[in-house]
């Protein structure tokens, strides 16, 4: 037998579906833009190891897995 929703409980699973993906993107933009910077260091220093690989890709992991 399948239940159905109220529309008051639509609602909240829209507004919670809407809140996730917000989050979603505002975790991206500070992935992008503080890796921007990271890689804009790098690139005036010394350019040697690519240290910022490494927050680039343990953050970036971490951001597809939310």
């Amino acid at each position: 037998m399948a239940t159905t929703m109220t529309d008051e409980q639509i609602l909240e699973e829209a507004k919670k579906r809407v809140k996730a993906k917000k989050d979603f993107y505002g975790h991206l933009g500070a992935w992008a833009v503080v890796n921007v910077v990271l890689i804009i260091v790098w690139a005036l220093s010394d350019r040697g190891y690519p240290w910022f690989l490494w927050p680039l890709c343990t953050w970036g992991t971490f951001v597809l897995l939310y």
